[in-house]
């Protein structure tokens, strides 16, 4: 067991290296890693699948890629049914944001009371 902790925080720190090297995605890590329940893991995986957040400019079209955001259903001038979310997401990200949601809200005691 102690093998392996000890070659978990070898991977950690080669990926903070690397983190470390492109200033533009260290700033992007910092960013993302300051926010309550966003850990390197959360923090990396969104850098990775977004590039950087160049690859997904706008906040909604993330929103959409993740499964997270919620679209009506509607026929013609009228709206049946619930709304529901893209089934074709990509559900890794959004298992993760949804583990970041989960630690926010046992971390934080507003989150918790939302």
């Amino acid at each position: 067991m102690e093998r392996l902790k000890g070659d978990l925080r070898s991977v950690e720190k080669e990926l903070l290296e690397a983190v470390q090297s492109d200033p533009a995605i260290a700033r992007n890590y910092e960013l993302a890693t300051s926010v309550i329940g966003v850990g390197m893991v959360n923090a990396l995986l969104f850098i990775m699948y977004s590039s950087n957040f160049v690859g997904i400019p706008e906040p909604r079209s993330f929103a959409c890629y993740s499964g997270i955001a919620p679209f009506e259903h509607s026929s013609g001038t009228s709206v049946r049914g619930k709304t529901k979310v893209s089934h074709p997401a990509n559900k890794q990200v959004k298992t993760q944001l949804t583990n970041a949601t989960r630690s926010a809200v046992v971390d934080d005691p507003e989150l918790r009371k939302f």
